[in-house]
């Protein structure tokens, strides 16, 4: 299991973009879900807990879980109990994951590194009740965590748990990982349901990593007020998969070869009748990459290259090629990268009567990127990245034909900045910035609920037990449309949020207090949408660390 993680950033941090957010950061932030985390990666936008990595549309962004696929995870119902690292990587990666990794790849890791235990409790505003529990402990050769939440606010609710357990004697691992996540949000309640089985073993230069995993997702949307007459819709999806990963280090670098096969089933039924029941669709992958590094004097050369063949029972056959390399002197690293991706439609774009079209094609991408990094010290980076993309074959809802087409296209690029790092003993600070430049290339306009201009500052001061904690995000003017009739495409006002934590180590306890829309701004991430309000919280986090 931790070999998988360790490949996947590999993979990820020599070549492309990526921002790895650790236990710590999060426990400076007080922060409960990961949408709040991931509003501070440069290229990256959240409104309403959808999220647009570099302007692609959200069905382009991968999750993972411990190196895992999740089916389609609400983002406004994960929490960060137990969480050790977030890790986003942008760019396309269908050469490594195949189907929606046309912009990046989002993966969570639960995976401890001590034992611990932690708890936290908190009240405030709009009704919030949080509490969550999370404990790790590693004896020689096993490791068992887990974690459990239960919050409401605001006539929302969620209850989420996970919990890992790994062998590793020697070479060989195996591990069981399950997660579960239950949520109401009004009109739409659901639920997810991961778990996992994986396996590795190291056998001199040769390595290979089995993974066996089933996912969950049923969703149940309820509106007694649909004009339409169609008041209740259930989801309900269920994907199985089975990836095998080998790794052989040649004299020309490092080769991975592997494949996966994934069947995945859907199924929409109404109050009125079923759209259609337990369609089901089978995939069969290959993918190849080789991983070359050499240092020349002070120069040290990582190159990548490799594709990825799929073959879905509905669909057809898409390959995905993908190449990168990077140049490291110092502490100064040149990097670039460019690939093909595709997403296969869904059940609903494919099968919903009267609207689907069995003659849908896949979306696909091609993009590119280069960027800098530098590093000061041990504790602070800085990057720049330039990235373009071009997208085609998107499928859209046409109003004229009435049904589920592939006629859209779209190109994006822009810049991000990003740093991070400790400037005084004391004081630790990060910021992003990400200029982004979007167009919808049908109607020559830019792409709804994508800003032009985005950004965030970070900073934390440590005064004896005292920690002050400021985030500051900016989200500039985006394309939105009106939430009544006729719908017409309006601007949406840029606005910038503010939000204060204080927390006081006291032993093993640590009281904070945490002030959110801290300047009270006005505004809607989406037209529409519940206004922002300022929010007051109190809450005590307890923490035990254990010895090895």
């Amino acid at each position: 299991m931790r070999a998988a993680l360790v490949l996947l950033l590999q993979i990820v941090t020599a070549t492309n973009s990526v921002t790895v957010t650790t236990r710590d950061d999060i426990e400076l932030r007080t922060e409960r879900d990961l949408a709040e985390i991931l509003r501070e990666v440069p290229g990256v936008h959240v409104s309403n807990d959808t999220l647009f990595t570099r302007g692609a549309n959200p069905e382009h962004t991968l999750y993972l879980w411990n190196g895992i696929e999740l089916e389609r995870p609400s983002l406004g119902a994960f929490s960060t109990a137990g969480v050790e690292q977030l890790q986003v990587a942008r760019g396309p990666f269908s050469s490594i994951y195949g189907s929606e990794a046309m912009a990046g790849v989002v993966n969570v890791v639960t995976v401890p590194t001590k034992s611990d235990l932690r708890a936290v409790a908190e009240i405030g505003g709009d009704g919030l009740r949080n509490a969550n529990v999370a404990a790790a402990y590693l004896a020689g050769t096993q490791t068992f965590s887990g974690a459990i939440e239960t919050r409401d606010e605001d006539d929302r609710e969620h209850h989420t748990a996970h919990a890992l357990w790994r062998w590793k004697p020697g070479t060989f691992s195996l591990g069981v990982t399950a997660r579960v996540a239950d949520y109401d949000f009004g009109i739409h309640e659901g639920s997810e349901r991961h778990f996992a089985i994986p396996i590795a073993q190291t056998l001199g230069r040769f390595g290979y990593e089995l993974t066996l995993a089933e996912s969950r997702r049923d969703d149940d949307f309820n509106d007694p007020d649909d004009p339409e007459g169609i008041t209740e819709v259930a989801l309900e999806s269920f994907t199985r998969r089975a990836r095998l990963a080998t790794s052989t280090r040649t004299p020309i670098g490092t080769l991975i070869v592997g494949g996966e096969l994934e069947r995945h089933e859907d199924s929409d039924v109404t109050n009125l009748a079923a759209n259609f029941e337990d369609i089901r669709r089978d995939e069969r992958s290959l993918f190849v990459e080789d991983r070359f590094s050499h240092t020349f004097g002070a120069a040290r050369v990582e190159l990548s290259a490799g594709a990825r063949w799929d073959d879905y029972e509905t669909l057809g056959r898409e390959l995905s090629p993908r190449a990168a390399a990077a140049v490291s002197i110092g502490a100064n690293k040149l990097r670039g990268a460019w690939g093909e991706s595709f997403r296969a439609p869904s059940a609903t774009e494919l099968f919903i009567p009267f609207y689907g079209n069995e003659l849908l094609e896949a979306e696909h991408g091609r993009a590119w990127e280069l960027g800098y990094d530098r590093t000061f010290g041990n504790d602070a980076q800085f990057s720049a990245t330039f990235f373009s993309g071009e997208y085609e074959d998107l499928i859209i809802f046409d109003l004229t034909e009435q049904r589920y087409l592939n006629i859209g296209g779209a190109t994006t690029e822009g810049l991000e900045l990003g740093f991070n790092g400790r400037l005084t003993p004391a004081l630790r600070a990060g910021a992003s910035y990400t200029f982004l430049d979007t167009n919808e290339e049908d109607f020559d306009r830019d792409l709804l609920y994508r800003p032009r201009h985005s950004g965030s500052v970070f900073a934390n001061y440590r005064s004896g037990n005292l920690d002050t904690s400021v985030v500051v995000l900016h989200t500039g003017t985006r394309a939105d449309l009106l939430p009544v009739a006729p719908f017409t495409r309006v601007t949406n006002e840029s606005y910038t949020n503010v939000d204060l934590n204080l927390q006081y180590h006291y032993g093993r306890f640590t009281p904070f207090l945490k002030l959110e829309n801290l300047t009270g701004a006005d505004y809607e991430e989406t037209l529409g949408s519940p206004e922002a309000e300022r929010r007051i919280s109190f809450g005590v986090k307890f923490f035990q660390a254990f010895a090895k």
